[in-house]
């Protein structure tokens, strides 16, 4: 008769025994269950922040005018060539922060960031000679004409190609008048300054 409390005793020690291995066992798989789970997200967020720049200090640059090649801030295209008596060439080239600069042959290269919203052109004006003004710019792939009109009323029709145009026009320049590929036109006036001007309020 008092065999079996003892073997009762010695199989409660035994299901207790089992229980607490369970017990662990169930709570070193939560463990490595969180741990993983951690680590799943540690390395989907190191993912994304790469692919932003994030981790690797990038700056996402906007290009101003596709068609004028890549942002590699050395490649030159040129744009429009034998401008004039003097066959000047009009040169185009993207910074890396995706700015673009033109350069007409013995004026200063002018540097615009980007078109601002609707805006289809934008120009320098250059003095040439007594009485005479040079127009040139960029225009969006939209813009299929410009032509140049002066204060007094001259105007003269430019040279159009490549995202870029050139214009000679007697008298002091007043306005542009741009030709849409939509068929519309807009007139751009020229004054109080270029947007290139930094000074420039439009």
């Amino acid at each position: 008769m008092t065999a079996l409390p003892t073997n009762l005793a010695l199989v409660g020690e035994d299901l207790a025994r089992a229980t607490l291995r369970d017990v662990r066992r169930s709570a070193k798989r939560r463990r490595v269950v969180t741990v993983a789970l951690v680590l799943a997200l540690l390395v989907v967020t190191a993912t994304a922040a790469i692919a932003n720049g994030w981790l690797l200090s990038e700056t996402p640059t906007v290009q101003a005018v596709p068609s004028l090649g890549p942002e590699n801030g050395t490649a030159t295209h040129t744009l429009l060539s034998g401008l004039g008596p003097e066959g000047r060439v009009l040169t185009s080239s993207t910074s890396a922060g995706g700015g673009v600069c033109i350069t007409l042959t013995v004026y200063t290269t002018q540097c615009v960031p980007t078109f601002k919203q609707g805006q289809m052109v934008n120009w320098v004006i250059s003095p040439s000679g007594p009485g005479t003004a040079l127009v040139w710019g960029i225009v969006r792939a939209e813009v299929t004409a410009v032509q140049a009109v002066s204060a007094s009323g001259d105007s003269a029709v430019a040279r159009v190609a490549n995202d870029g145009f050139y214009v000679e026009l007697p008298g002091s320049p007043d306005h542009l008048v741009i030709q849409l590929s939509s068929g519309d036109s807009e007139v751009v006036p020229l004054v109080p300054c270029p947007p290139f001007d930094p000074n420039c309020t439009n």
